[in-house]
């Protein structure tokens, strides 16, 4: 989770497991609101089991999340929502006006065909033209959480000094749209 994510103020303790669905580390809010992690005992044949903790360590609720994954794609330079992203947009916005416990992470993202200054620009104006398209068809802006990452975070490897194809280059070139939806 990021330092936007709705669910930093939620008093939820996080699992990570490992591919047997056992308890590897356990994140929880300390008193100071901080999560803080509580290593589980465990060795390459022995993992502590979660009826072996003491009670007050026990989750006493479980809350589901489940996110939804989406991304407009956009030409070199280009800031405007092309028409074949629309229709899903719309139904993403229908989805969430339906399920009010559901928000949305608008992320703006560019390729490295620029300066680093101008690809974070570029991404921004990626991330709040989307902003604005939602908010346009009513969804409330206190469900909506935004990031710009310019460059930084390039889906393959066409950095700056390397020679792409203009394909590889366009998959950079992007809005990320995660939807979030609590049980």
């Amino acid at each position: 989770m990021d330092d936007a994510s709705p669910y930093l103020d939620l008093d939820l303790k996080l699992n990570i497991l490992n591919r047997m669905n056992e308890s590897l580390i356990v994140l929880e809010k300390d008193k100071l609101g901080m999560y803080s992690y509580n290593r589980m005992v465990s060795s390459k044949y022995n993992v502590t089991e979660i009826n072996e903790l003491e009670t007050n360590e026990i989750v006493e609720e479980e809350h589901n999340i489940h996110i939804s994954n989406f991304t407009v794609y956009y030409p070199n330079n280009g800031v405007s929502i092309q028409s074949q992203f629309l229709l899903k947009l719309d139904s993403m916005v229908l989805n969430l006006n339906k399920n009010s416990r559901a928000y949305v992470q608008v992320n703006g993202h560019a390729s490295s065909l620029a300066s680093d200054q101008y690809n974070m620009k570029l991404s921004e104006k990626r991330m709040e033209i989307v902003v604005s398209y939602l908010l346009k068809k009513g969804l409330s802006i206190d469900r909506i959480t935004k990031n710009a990452y310019g460059e930084s975070q390039l889906v393959n490897f066409c950095e700056d000094d390397k020679d792409c194809e203009e394909e590889m280059h366009r998959l950079n070139r992007r809005t990320e749209l995660k939807i979030i939806y609590r049980d």
